[in-house]
């Protein structure tokens, strides 16, 4: 008899291509965010504590790296602990404009967790 493994379900939705890209358009000249980075330029954004472990969203949570130092925080070459150490660098337009896409991001997402009454989904529908 084999078991059947459950699948965990992630309680935070996983970044469009489009928020990845705000996100690392703040960074000076889409750079990764790992000091003195010899492979260029940020390619995509970490999360520091994953989703499938209920990470979320958040100014702390989310850095952006390159491939090869996204590999590297994957298999925790480089720490949790040093990753928010480099967050603590950014400089503090880096800052707002980052906070202001994540408040976006997660308005987004509440606003698309929200039930639609039978009515609106009608509305919607007819576009009335």
């Amino acid at each position: 008899m084999f078991l059947k493994k459950e699948k965990k379900s992630l309680t935070t939705p996983q970044l469009t291509g489009a928020q990845s890209r705000d996100i690392q358009s703040c960074l000076t000249n889409h750079r990764c965010e790992i000091p003195k980075c010899p492979y260029g330029k940020s390619q995509t954004v970490h999360h520091i504590t994953p989703r499938a472990a209920q990470g979320k969203h958040t100014y702390l949570n989310m850095i952006g790296v390159c491939e090869s130092h996204h590999r590297e925080a994957e298999r925790n070459m480089i720490t949790p602990a040093q990753l928010r150490s480099y967050i603590k660098m950014r400089s503090p337009k880096e800052e707002n404009c980052i906070k202001k896409v994540i408040e976006k991001i997660n308005g987004n997402a509440k606003k698309s967790s929200k039930k639609k009454t039978p009515e609106e989904e009608w509305m919607d529908r007819f576009r009335i």
